[in-house]
């Protein structure tokens, strides 16, 4: 049965000028040749005519109608399967449905022989038992078999529908952006030397990469989010791209960058200075002033920003000869794509094995996971031409520097890799093999082996993941392990009970070579035995613990058998007896310095002149008629020992009772403290210690914790226990904090805008001005608490008017009150209007003679506002407002007193004489 008709209409809309057409085509077959069907495929095509006619000669053979329908194949396989089998299968004399069937012993697997012939070496047939295997015993396991396969089939073909066609052999990964590999590493940081390079690594002539992060670009050459490769050679700077030639006309040294004793880079002339320890390069602002000589376009606030990081060409190349350096690595895919067709299952008997061909400049990724999304439920390998390294939850586990196991680094060069994993539940452990195939078949070189004793991860699923360039995957494919064919052992494995193994020292269970074919006892990832510290900080796996010492209870690591010594630089030394400097401790096996003894001596003599073996500078007994030290080096207990300038008192600075301030002095400070190791370490207003808001940040409130950081950094982002933001140390060797919050000593931690220094910036002598520099100021300041507080003409603090109000006369009193008044009618110690602090909260005085910051302290007519007028990074006019102003302005007694009509302070013509230009000078 056939008919093909159409119907046609029109429908139109008055007050519109719109229509509508429709049109429908119906089909009914009825007899003919069952090739029907390529008509109602084809209906709307040109060979319809063609097919019709064909369809219709087929009529008299083909009477008969027909009747199809489309469906899926899992809508095939609903079936009962029983009733394919016309009798009972059990009463069958063998196969797999029978009664017969056999057991097999090891493997319980259900199987029964056929007969079958077979040639002697004589050319003779005899007959001989061949197993046949079973998977389901019975038909109603057959049937439940059946039902799972087709419940399996209709998920797949629901997930193909989500995913659409997924390529799982063949397939192109792009690349990501530059530095994308290493980004983890700027995050969690690294050592000098390992994670980034030094500034001596930086100066020695190698090649580095800077990898720039802008908010927008600065040129062609300086991308928001580019690489470049940089070397210092002959005092000059030179950056070129990756895959161009070094060009001389791009070496740079502006900006002091040829100083190497600044630690300033010039990369295509644009001037930053290297943070050595976080490895960044950030921008100051006489940096942004020698850029500006060569460059014109420069982010908004990119004054003391970090705008870039430096990195090794291949951090695992650079740090493969020191496992320690080696084990803070961490490289990462940039793009993975997971799908469902990429499943792999390692805890079945043998295991998988994963072969593909790849290709890629750059590095090849592949990522075994339980969890995609959680990256600690990772394994992955990352295969380069510098190397091949394993992570295991981002960490790396393994590494491999044998030159025939890396990638061969060419987009167009293809090489056969493959991997296995294998789960064993029973045993807690999972073994990985890396290794090159063969071009020709499923054999290959296995060049790394690990075996991870931790609980098995339950990997699911598998896939590939590209680096900073595209990779190119062919024939990927799972295999079971058993099938993996013939591996040769090579590289730093072995074969041992036919499976390959690392090739380590006997020591130990587990190793990262330093080298390809090493096998030292320091190179153990775990020890077989035990694990002996030594001196120079490595660790030493041994099969008993050396003479002197013992095994911990921990049963795994050697400890001394008699008393220890710590040394200065944190080592131990195994000892009989504690020396006569030193007494045991309390642990009763430490032996720790006489300090109580050591730190003074019995001539009476202190100071740094006169040493004790426990303390420089020598001190005084607290305990003693003699606890302070004299400037002259002599321990006493008078006011010229005590309380003078100069003078150290070694007695407690806080009270057993918890009271402390001006009226409550202990007896060794005035007023008295707080201890800042306790719970208490906070003076309240009314002469209390205690930890609460009202002991530690009210006003008039004391913190005595310290305000600096053990780890160097400083400023508002880094918060010190006593105070925020956190301080440096003014008598330390880093006083003074950097604009990104790094505690130093160079002129860009001390000098630069945004910069504080933390030394004193008074002297002892009184003497003030330029002509008399403090440690920490220059010109020279008068303590502003003291009774000296302003410098007069001469260079002398005092507290005259010839000090403090005279032409030319400072007063370093602070120009602000507690109380938050200020103006005419309410004076501050050295200012008169009282004026309000221009770096808090309340910066602008009212006309009413209060500090705030609403427009009514800020805005109004008769209003005072104290923040800068002008900005550190140089920018100014209305689209830059600055604190204290809009327009931002230009400091008209710096360098930079004008500004441009495109918003930058100089001092050029085209900063100061032409049309539309601001001179802030005058």
């Amino acid at each position: 049965m056939f008919s093909a008709g159409g119907h046609y209409g029109r429908n139109e809309e008055s007050g519109s000028a719109s229509s509508s057409k429709s049109a429908s085509t119906h089909i009914v077959v009825e007899g003919g040749d069952q090739k029907v069907a390529s008509i109602v495929a084809d209906f709307y095509t040109t060979s319809f005519k063609d097919t019709f006619t064909e369809w219709l000669k087929s009529i008299p053979s083909y009477p008969k109608p027909i009747q199809m329908f489309m469906g899926t194949m899992s809508e095939l396989l609903n079936l009962n399967f029983k009733l394919l089998f016309p009798f009972d299968m059990s009463d069958a004399a063998d196969g797999c449905f029978s009664k017969n069937l056999l057991t097999e012993e090891g493997t319980a697997r259900k199987y029964y022989n056929v007969p079958v012939l077979v040639e002697d070496n004589n050319g003779n047939e005899t007959t001989k038992n061949e197993k046949r295997y079973c998977d389901d015993a019975t038909i109603e396991e057959f049937q439940l078999s059946m039902d799972k396969k087709r419940l399996a089939l209709e998920r797949a073909i629901a997930v193909y529908m989500e995913e659409g066609p997924i390529p799982t052999t063949d397939f192109h990964l792009k690349g990501g952006n530059p530095g994308c590999q290493t980004e983890a590493l700027t995050v969690k940081g690294g050592d000098t030397g390992v994670a980034h390079p030094s500034w001596l690594d930086l100066i020695n002539g190698d090649t580095y990469k800077i990898f720039f992060d802008l908010q927008k670009d600065i040129n062609s050459d300086i991308k928001k989010n580019t690489e470049a490769y940089v070397v210092y050679s002959e005092n000059r700077w030179n950056c070129h791209a990756p895959g161009e030639s070094l060009h001389v006309y791009n070496s740079h040294t502006n900006g002091g960058s040829s100083d190497t004793n600044k630690m300033k880079v010039s990369c295509f002339g644009f001037v930053m200075t290297y943070h050595e320890r976080t490895g960044k390069f950030y921008v100051t602002v006489d940096d942004l002033k020698a850029s500006m000589k060569y460059l014109d376009k420069f982010p908004r606030n990119i004054v003391n920003a970090i705008v870039a990081r430096a990195e090794y060409i291949s951090p695992l190349e650079h740090s493969q000869s020191n496992s320690g350096a080696l084990a803070s690595i961490l490289e990462a895919p940039c793009n993975v794509k997971w799908s469902n067709s990429y499943q792999i299952k390692p805890a079945e008997e043998g295991g998988r094995c994963l072969y593909f061909v790849a290709a890629s400049e750059g590095d090849i990724f592949v990522v075994f996971s339980a969890i995609p999304r959680d990256k600690t439920t990772w394994y992955h390998l990352q295969i380069s031409f510098q190397g091949v390294a394993l992570y295991k939850g981002m960490k790396l586990v393994k590494y491999e520097g044998a030159k025939s196991a890396r990638s061969l680094g060419d987009r167009k060069l293809f090489q056969p890799y493959f991997i296995c994993i294998e789960e064993d539940g029973e045993g807690r452990k999972t073994y990985i093999t890396y290794g090159i195939g063969s071009d020709s078949s499923e054999t290959g070189l296995i060049y790394m082996v690990y075996s991870d004793s931790g609980d098995p991860l339950g990997i699911q699923f598998y896939s590939f993941g590209s680096g900073e360039k595209d990779i190119e995957i062919m024939d990927a494919r799972v295999i079971e392990g058993g099938n993996a064919g013939q591996m040769e052992c090579t590289g730093g494995t072995i074969m041992v009970d036919g499976r390959c193994v690392e090739d380590c020292h006997p020591e130990c269970n587990g190793c990262i070579p330093k080298s390809p074919g090493s096998k030292l006892d320091t190179e153990c990832r775990l020890c077989m035995n035990y694990a002996d510290r030594m001196d120079d900080g490595t660790t030493k796996c041994v099969g008993e613990c050396p003479a002197g010492k013992k095994a911990a209870p921990n049963g795994v690591t050697c400890i001394c058998s008699g008393l220890t010594i710590i040394r200065n630089d944190e080592t131990k030394e195994c000892v009989t007896a504690c020396p006569d400097t030193h007494e045991v401790a309390d642990d009763g096996v430490t032996c720790q310095p006489k300090t109580m003894i050591y730190k003074w001596r019995d001539d009476l003599k202190c100071g740094p002149s006169y040493t004790t073996p426990t303390a420089n500078p020598g001190q005084c007994n607290p305990r003693s008629d003699h606890p302070c030290c004299s400037p002259g080096g002599w321990c006493g207990g008078t006011a010229d020992h005590c309380t003078c300038s100069g003078c150290i008192d070694y007695r407690p600075k806080w009270r057993e009772d918890w009271k402390c301030g001006s009226s409550f002095p202990a007896l060794g400070a005035n007023p008295g403290q707080c201890n800042p190791k306790s719970d208490t370490p906070c003076c309240s207003s009314n002469g209390w210690c205690g930890n609460t808001p009202d002991h530690c940040t009210c006003s008039g409130c004391i913190d005595y914790r310290p305000k600096w950081r053990d780890d160097l950094k400083c400023g508002t982002r880094y918060p010190a226990l006593g105070a925020n933001p956190g301080q440096c140390n003014p008598s330390g060797t880093y006083p003074c904090c950097s604009p990104v919050g790094w505690c130093g000593n160079t002129d860009d931690h001390c000098k630069c805008s945004g910069c504080v220094d933390y030394r004193p910036k008074w002297r002892s002598d009184l003497r003030c001005g330029s002509s008399f520099p403090a440690p920490g100021a220059n010109p020279g300041q008068c303590n502003a608490k003291s009774s000296h507080p302003c410098c007069s003409p001469g260079g002398w603090c005092g507290s005259s008017s010839a000090h403090c109000t005279c032409s030319g006369c400072v007063d370093f009193r602070p120009k602000w009150r507690p109380d938050l008044r200020c103006g005419s009618s309410f004076p501050a110690p050295g200012a008169n209007p009282g004026q309000c602090n221009a770096k808090s909260g309340h910066p602008c005085c009212s006309t009413g003679g209060w500090c705030g910051g609403t427009s009514a302290h800020c805005r109004c007519s008769g209003c005072v506002d104290y923040r800068p007028k002008w900005r550190p990074d140089l920018r100014c006019g209305s689209s830059f407002p600055a604190p204290g102003a809009n327009p931002g302005q230009c400091n008209g007694n710096s360098g930079q007193p004008c500004c441009s009509t495109s918003g930058w302070c100089g001092s050029s013509s085209a900063h100061c004489y032409c049309s539309g230009c601001v001179d802030y000078r005058n």
